[in-house]
Protein backbone atom coordinates (compact mmCIF):
# COMPACT_ATOMS: atom_id res chain seq x y z
CA UNK A 1 0.00 0.00 0.00
CA UNK A 2 3.29 2.61 0.00
CA UNK A 3 2.77 2.87 -3.48
CA UNK A 4 -1.21 4.14 -3.75
CA UNK A 5 0.17 7.85 -2.69
CA UNK A 6 2.90 7.87 -4.99
CA UNK A 7 0.49 6.25 -7.99
CA UNK A 8 -1.96 8.82 -7.23
CA UNK A 9 0.31 12.15 -7.01
CA UNK A 10 1.49 10.71 -10.50
CA UNK A 11 -1.51 11.05 -11.68
CA UNK A 12 -2.58 14.15 -11.10
CA UNK A 13 0.98 15.77 -11.82
CA UNK A 14 2.32 13.87 -14.59
CA UNK A 15 -0.92 12.42 -16.59
CA UNK A 16 -3.73 13.80 -18.41
CA UNK A 17 -7.24 13.28 -16.53
CA UNK A 18 -10.20 12.84 -19.01
CA UNK A 19 -11.86 14.58 -16.15
CA UNK A 20 -9.95 16.05 -13.34
CA UNK A 21 -10.81 14.02 -10.11
CA UNK A 22 -9.97 14.59 -6.51
CA UNK A 23 -7.78 11.64 -4.68
CA UNK A 24 -10.75 11.06 -2.15
CA UNK A 25 -12.36 10.12 -5.44
CA UNK A 26 -10.50 8.17 -7.12
CA UNK A 27 -9.94 6.04 -3.92
CA UNK A 28 -13.11 5.78 -3.45
CA UNK A 29 -13.76 4.33 -6.63
CA UNK A 30 -10.95 2.02 -5.54
CA UNK A 31 -12.30 0.48 -2.57
CA UNK A 32 -15.56 0.56 -3.63
CA UNK A 33 -13.86 -1.75 -6.79
CA UNK A 34 -12.09 -4.04 -4.40
CA UNK A 35 -15.36 -3.99 -2.16
CA UNK A 36 -17.72 -5.71 -5.22
CA UNK A 37 -15.26 -8.65 -5.29
CA UNK A 38 -14.92 -8.84 -1.34
CA UNK A 39 -18.29 -9.01 -0.66
CA UNK A 40 -19.28 -12.03 -0.14
CA UNK A 41 -16.37 -13.18 1.88
CA UNK A 42 -17.59 -10.73 4.48
CA UNK A 43 -19.78 -12.84 6.90
CA UNK A 44 -23.08 -12.46 8.14
CA UNK A 45 -26.62 -14.15 8.96
CA UNK A 46 -26.87 -15.55 5.58
CA UNK A 47 -23.51 -15.93 4.15
CA UNK A 48 -21.25 -18.17 6.32
CA UNK A 49 -17.58 -17.62 5.15
CA UNK A 50 -15.31 -20.91 6.18
CA UNK A 51 -11.59 -20.62 6.29
CA UNK A 52 -11.66 -23.07 3.34
CA UNK A 53 -12.79 -20.16 1.00
CA UNK A 54 -10.95 -17.79 2.78
CA UNK A 55 -8.00 -19.71 1.99
CA UNK A 56 -8.97 -20.38 -1.70
CA UNK A 57 -9.05 -16.28 -2.14
CA UNK A 58 -5.86 -15.25 -0.92
CA UNK A 59 -3.59 -15.99 -3.92
CA UNK A 60 -6.11 -13.96 -5.54
CA UNK A 61 -5.90 -10.96 -3.28
CA UNK A 62 -2.74 -9.12 -5.39
CA UNK A 63 -4.01 -9.93 -9.13
CA UNK A 64 -7.14 -8.13 -7.45
CA UNK A 65 -5.57 -5.63 -5.71
CA UNK A 66 -3.43 -4.77 -9.45
CA UNK A 67 -6.68 -4.59 -11.17
CA UNK A 68 -8.79 -2.44 -9.14
CA UNK A 69 -6.09 0.05 -8.84
CA UNK A 70 -5.91 -0.03 -12.89
CA UNK A 71 -9.70 0.04 -13.01
CA UNK A 72 -9.50 2.85 -10.98
CA UNK A 73 -6.89 4.94 -10.23
CA UNK A 74 -5.71 4.14 -13.98
CA UNK A 75 -9.26 4.86 -15.48
CA UNK A 76 -8.80 8.45 -14.59
CA UNK A 77 -6.56 9.26 -18.24
CA UNK A 78 -6.55 9.61 -21.93
CA UNK A 79 -5.28 7.01 -23.82
CA UNK A 80 -1.85 8.36 -24.26
CA UNK A 81 -1.64 8.43 -20.34
CA UNK A 82 -2.63 4.93 -20.14
CA UNK A 83 0.42 3.30 -21.44
CA UNK A 84 2.69 6.05 -18.87
CA UNK A 85 -0.10 4.69 -15.92
CA UNK A 86 1.31 1.11 -16.59
CA UNK A 87 5.21 1.52 -16.67
CA UNK A 88 4.73 3.68 -13.87
CA UNK A 89 2.64 1.19 -11.93
CA UNK A 90 4.66 -1.57 -12.81
CA UNK A 91 7.80 0.19 -11.79
CA UNK A 92 6.30 1.30 -8.31
CA UNK A 93 5.64 -2.91 -7.34
CA UNK A 94 8.97 -3.28 -8.74
CA UNK A 95 10.53 -0.90 -6.17
CA UNK A 96 8.42 -2.41 -3.35
CA UNK A 97 9.30 -6.48 -4.74
CA UNK A 98 6.33 -7.09 -5.24
CA UNK A 99 5.41 -10.08 -8.23
CA UNK A 100 1.82 -10.57 -9.35
CA UNK A 101 1.24 -13.81 -10.39
CA UNK A 102 0.44 -14.87 -13.85
CA UNK A 103 1.16 -11.36 -14.44
CA UNK A 104 3.91 -9.11 -16.65
CA UNK A 105 4.65 -6.23 -17.46
CA UNK A 106 3.84 -4.96 -21.46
Amino acid sequence: LDFLEPIITYVHRRLTEVAATMTNGILMGFTRLMDCFLSRYIPSEQNTVGKDRIEALEPHMLPLFVFCVTWSLGASVDAASRVKFGDKFWELLQEHGVEVPGMEHG
